[in-house]
């Protein structure tokens, strides 16, 4: 199990990870201007954060909430290929060998990965082959 990391800040913020159980809670520091009003880091603040790009960034906060590869690729609108490609780039630059680790070492330099995720694609319209034919 994961073990609590402490820091010299006087400021806290727990962060559970998803799936884990109530003993596998990390504290971690949170760093100052790295979150939006929410609580949300930016993708921007979290990849300058980890030294990984934006793009990285949010494969590994939508990996780190449990998503397997081909759903962060769909809410990513990329194909498989490209989010494999990205979490493995994102494992090498953070030294780790998956995304478990590379959760872990996000948190332990300060990410919070609370990414709100990419804005709704607005609703396609209906064609107008579609609306004729429920006429």
């Amino acid at each position: 199990m994961l073990s609590d990391v402490t820091s010299a800040h006087d400021e806290r913020h727990v962060v559970a990870l998803h799936r884990a159980g109530p003993a596998s809670t990390l504290t971690v520091p949170r760093a100052p201007g790295y979150a939006l009003g929410g609580g949300q880091e930016t993708p921007s603040a979290g990849a300058h954060l980890l030294n990984i790009t934006e793009r990285q960034y949010e494969v590994l906060a939508l990996l780190a909430r449990g998503y397997p590869i081909k759903t962060v690729s769909r809410i990513l609108n990329i194909s498989v290929a490209t989010a494999k490609t990205h979490a493995c780039t994102l494992y090498q630059r953070l030294h780790v060998r998956n995304k478990g680790e590379a959760v872990y070492v996000a948190l332990q330099r300060g990410a919070t990965l609370n990414w709100a995720g990419p804005p709704p694609a607005s609703q396609p319209q209906a064609s107008a082959g579609a609306s004729m034919a429920a006429a």
